[in-house]
């Protein structure tokens, strides 16, 4: 009698140690989950940033691209007028 008591009460510490293993384990299993959608939440939110950030460096390279192409123009606008006015000079002064 004795004997099957002790074996029910190892069968029930066994049974016991098992459960608390298991709990032990689903925890473990949701923790990594929770922190697996965490990172892939900040990794997702990393990206969008990074595309607007691409978006407004790519709208301030066109315009700065414009603004180089307008400069450009007008440094090549301004050479023209010079190259004439100092045509006319060599001809007025006669010395061709």
């Amino acid at each position: 009698m004795e004997k099957e008591k002790e074996v029910n009460e190892a069968k029930l510490a066994v049974r016991d140690e098992q459960i608390k293993r298991e709990a032990t384990m689903r925890y473990a299993l949701f923790g990594g989950l929770a922190l697996t959608l965490i990172f892939g939440g900040l990794v997702f939110n990393r990206y969008k940033l990074t595309q607007k950030q691409k978006i407004v460096i790519e709208q301030q390279k066109h315009l700065v691209e414009e603004k180089q192409k307008e400069i450009l123009d007008s440094i090549h606008y301004a050479r023209r007028i010079q190259r004439a006015l100092f045509s006319k000079r060599e001809v007025i002064s006669g010395k061709q």
